[in-house]
Order: structure tokens, then C-alpha cells, then sequence
């Protein structure tokens, strides 16, 4: 949450690739993205333990990129846009940060803002809500409060992924992710997580998890 603190840090850290993960269930999603983009198809033999849904592609994805300590991954939502500015917080949060979990802001009002006066009210209250329910509680106690993190935007390091998984039954993976990150008697949870800009990176394409 505070990009430009991280900017004025020195470089601490060295990281091997950056992915950008955006899980959807779309039957056209190939001929709606650039070439750039790589979908992968999540196949249906796989069968964890205990994931579902969107849990169940992440659980895929984790260990389908043998994901190390050096691997960071970006989490979106279909809805969710990146510019230049982002991917560049998120390199001096992964390079000159500490943390090894961040959630970005979703700004929902970015884009014909007040077209809908009623809709637009209503988004500000998301936005506020993402300042104070999710950020609020990881800037003054370093952990999301009762594991509040929402699914899009948030980038991880793959040390984490490894150590948390996404294999549950919970349907909110998300919250589950968070809630089971900080809990201190697992082994996972020797490390707090901190508020950060989340951002994607251009060292390798994006990629879509079809289910």
C-alpha cells in the first residue's frame, strides 16, 4: 500500500519470474487476448485432496510451475487492470521490499466514474472499505484481520504458495489463504505478511487458468 516507500528503499532482493494468474471459466478466451497471453487448461484428472473451483486451478498452477522462493505470482480477477505504474510498484515491492505478501487497492471507479451516479456512490464505498477492513488491519497489526484478503490483487512469493497451498474445501480460498498464512502453529507462519502494491511484470506472459 505504499509503493512509493518502497521506491526510496534500496534493492534487497533478486527474483527469478513474476506471473500473472487469472483464474476463468470463459470457453473463448483465446480469441479475446493477445498472443502474448498463455491459457492453459486446467486438466480434469486433477484431483487434490481437497480444493474446489478456483482453489482447485491455483492448487494446479502451484505445483504445475514448481514455484521456489524466487518465483512471485500476481492473483486477478477478469475485471481487474494493470498499467505501467503497477507493474513497476510491484517490482520495488518485490525487489526492494521485506514482506513476502501484498495487497494492492482495487480502485473500482477508474473507468466511466459518474456515468451512474447511484453505481458510482456505491463503488467509493468498496473502495473505502478496501482501505479500511483489508489495508487498515495489515498496517497496524502486520496481519489481515480474521484472515480479510480479497482474491484479486494480491501477489504472493511461491516460498508461500508452498508452504500454505491452495488445497481446501473452502470456498473463499482466499480468506482461507490469508487465515492460514498467519496462524502461528503452522510452520508457514514464521513470517507476518505486510501491506503492499501489487504489480505484474513483463519478464514472463501472462497466463489464464481455465477451468
Amino acid at each position: 500500500m505504499r509503493p512509493f516507500a518502497y521506491k526510496r528503499s534500496p534493492k534487497g532482493r533478486y527474483f527469478r519470474e513474476l506471473k500473472v494468474c487469472l483464474v476463468t471459466k470463459g470457453t473463448n478466451v483465446q480469441a479475446a487476448l493477445p498472443d502474448f497471453v498463455n491459457v492453459v487448461n486446467v486438466p480434469a484428472s486433477f484431483q487434490p485432496a481437497h480444493a474446489k473451483y478456483k482453489g482447485w486451478a491455483l492448487e494446479w498452477c502451484r505445483l504445475h510451475w514448481k514455484l521456489s522462493e524466487l518465483d512471485w505470482v500476481l492473483h486477478l480477477d477478469e475485471e481487474t487492470e494493470i498499467d505501467e505504474y503497477l507493474v513497476q510498484a510491484c517490482l520495488d515491492f518485490i525487489e526492494r521490499g521485506t514482506e513476502d505478501v501484498g495487497m494492492g487497492t482495487i480502485y473500482y471507479t477508474s473507468h466511466n466514474y459518474w456515468k451512474n451516479p447511484f453505481l458510482t456512490t456505491a463503488e467509493i464505498f468498496r473502495v473505502a472499505e478496501d482501505f479500511g477492513r483489508f489495508q487498515l488491519p495489515i498496517r497496524v497489526f502486520k496481519r489481515p484481520l480474521l484472515g480479510w484478503m480479497h482474491g484479486s490483487f494480491i501477489l504472493i512469493n511461491g516460498a508461500v504458495e508452498n508452504k500454505v497451498t491452495w488445497d481446501t474445501g473452502c470456498l473463499a480460498e482466499d480468506f482461507w489463504f490469508a487465515f492460514h498464512n498467519i496462524l502461528p502453529s503452522r510452520p508457514h507462519a514464521e513470517e507476518s505478511n505486510s501491506a503492499g502494491f501489487t504489480q505484474s511484470h513483463e519478464n514472463s506472459p501472462p497466463l489464464v487458468f481455465r477451468t
